[in-house]
């Protein structure tokens, strides 16, 4: 009888580790399962992410190419101002949204070139106009000189010398 019960508790101790070895297998074989199930989530998700980043980067590529292309139009309506790091500022500025700072920008330079062309004016008319003759207390002017003399030059001697002025026209 005790070789009986020895060989039942055998036989179970074996059945046991059968079983024990089948489920241990089973649950090797599902923690592989989720382990691979686990990284292809993960290689999905990073192909999401992969894709979502080619979105942003296409879309900051395609919004630099419209501001690349506005600027290049903005640049060309104002070409006419022909100072091209102004036109280039101005362009920038509008493009970024930034209207006050293109206005400040361009007043900057109507305000400079104002100044530029007063100064230009005054150098012009005082290049061209004739420094009066300092005053002197007698013309060595004869009557040959002054019947050879303008109508602009007689108007002048009349207002230096009216007393000599006088002389020649009575």
């Amino acid at each position: 009888m005790a070789d009986d019960v020895k060989q039942e508790q055998t036989a179970q101790e074996v059945d046991y580790k059968a079983e024990y070895e089948k489920a241990k297998s089973l649950l090797s074989k599902a923690n592989s399962e989720a382990a691979d199930y686990k990284r292809q989530l993960q290689a999905k998700m990073s192909d999401d992410e992969k894709a979502k980043a080619e979105l942003e980067s296409r879309e900051e590529y395609y919004k630099s190419l419209e501001k690349e292309n506005s600027s290049i139009k903005i640049s060309k309506e104002l070409a006419f101002i022909g100072d091209e790091k102004l036109v280039d500022t101005l362009a920038g500025k509008f493009v970024d949204g930034d209207t006050l700072g293109a206005i400040k920008e361009m007043a900057k330079y109507v305000k400079t070139l104002k100044e530029n062309t007063i100064k230009e004016v005054k150098a012009e008319l005082m290049r061209t106009n004739p420094t009066p003759a300092p005053a002197q207390s007698g013309s060595t002017v004869t009557k040959e000189q002054f019947d050879k003399m303008t109508y602009t030059e007689r108007v002048n001697f009349s207002n230096n010398y009216p007393d000599e002025y006088k002389k020649f026209t009575n």
